[in-house]
């Protein structure tokens, strides 16, 4: 990836041409296409960022909030879901995903030490799992109970300091 690329993001409207994009996985593309996106970003149930490169639209992603549960105890935690994220077939392999995954990593541990939450949360396609473990993702589950067969699997990055944790519980 060149540490020159110039992306810019910007929040999903009606004026912007995204008609032509594909990044290859028909659901992500129809969550952008058919309106979904714009429509929870409109009513902040998610949060929509077109990524441009060269005043083209290259591709998006789009977060929320949730909860989950993490298998070491019942507790819901709340979390920060990267609900989609992709970059146009023409503009694969350039690092361009890489780059707007990093920003959103950084940012979410941001908001996890402001507010609260406990990690950043994918459902990774399948085909994409090393992709998304060679950036810092974990399984949610024990290795043992992936179904490798299902479209997506849960992945983590977990923020919490389980050496902290371990210490308030020894004390």
């Amino acid at each position: 990836m060149s540490s020159d690329l110039e992306l810019e993001l910007v929040g999903i409207n009606e004026n912007e041409s995204f008609k032509n994009l594909d990044c290859g996985v028909p659901s992500i593309n129809k969550y952008l296409l058919d309106g979904d996106a714009y429509y929870e970003h409109i009513m902040k149930l998610a949060n929509t960022k077109l990524i441009r490169l060269d005043r083209k639209i290259v591709g998006y992603f789009s977060m929320q909030f949730k909860e989950i549960k993490i298998e070491e105890s019942n507790i819901l935690y709340p979390c920060i879901c990267l609900k989609y994220i992709c970059t146009d077939n023409n503009y694969q392999n350039m690092g361009i995903g890489t780059k707007v995954l990093n920003y959103v990593v950084g940012n979410s541990k941001n908001i996890s030490d402001f507010i609260g939450c406990r990690c950043l949360l994918i459902d990774a396609i399948t085909s994409k799992i090393q992709w998304y473990k060679d950036r810092g993702f974990d399984f949610l589950e024990d290795d043992d109970n992936i179904v490798l067969e299902d479209s997506t699997v849960k992945m983590i990055i977990d923020f919490r300091d389980n050496e902290v944790v371990e210490d308030y519980f020894e004390v």
